[in-house]
């Protein structure tokens, strides 16, 4: 993939920090929690998710939880998935309003949980569909730092199913396992700062890293 370094930006202090993990592996929890310490500390941080809360975004919510299928056909499924998740993700970086490009260069920080990783790992289980997704997320811009939280899958499956009553259509042991392989393939040849961490420890602990490694940038 030819990754994009491109940002358009005014702003340089501000940063993109991108949570990237296996469904369970605590993107949202850690996200918050490092949105909520640089709050603390004076900085200006929109913390934010994908899908988004943008009426794109709404729809692929809707579409995860199996309350509305577009098909009878997975393939079919899984490209339409892509493309949604694709057009979400550009509203998402360009809209004037709130878009992530435009608090950036207003000098907010911004922490998203899952990003263009999330499409690959989920959406490319065979080499056609991975070309497939490459190609809608070839324009996206490298985050200033992915961390990425390793988490054994039984680890998730336990945290999803001890704390949701409905679960999506991907929390599966299945599907999970193919997503962590594909993780751990991504992140081999990834162009961008990656922050790896075992998903396991302690939360304050975790907090405690991402928060030293933001520190660091």
């Amino acid at each position: 993939m030819n990754w994009n370094h491109s940002w358009g930006r005014t702003v340089s202090e501000a940063k993109f920090i991108v949570f990237e993990g296996i469904d369970g592996s605590g993107t949202s929890t850690q996200s918050r929690a490092l949105a909520a310490e640089l709050e603390k500390s004076g900085a200006r941080v929109h913390h934010t998710w994908e899908p988004s809360t943008r009426p794109v975004g709404l729809l692929l919510r809707q579409m995860l939880s199996g309350a509305l299928t577009s098909s009878r056909d997975p393939d079919r499924d899984r490209h339409l998935f892509a493309l949604l998740f694709a057009a979400d993700r550009h509203d998402h970086l360009w809209n004037e309003d709130n878009g992530i490009c435009a608090l950036l260069s207003r000098g907010h920080h911004v922490v998203c949980a899952r990003y263009v990783l999330s499409s690959l790992a989920y959406e490319g289980d065979h080499p056609e569909e991975e070309k497939f997704v490459t190609a809608l997320n070839a324009d996206f811009p490298v985050p200033d730092l992915t961390i990425y939280l390793d988490c054994p899958v039984t680890t998730a499956l336990d945290r999803i199913r001890s704390t949701r009553e409905q679960i999506d259509v991907f929390e599966n042991e299945q599907k999970l396992s193919r997503v962590h392989a594909h993780y751990d393939r991504l992140l081999s040849s990834y162009p961008g700062a990656v922050l790896r961490l075992d998903a396991t420890l302690p939360r304050h602990e975790l907090t405690e890293c991402i928060v030293k490694a933001f520190q660091e940038l």
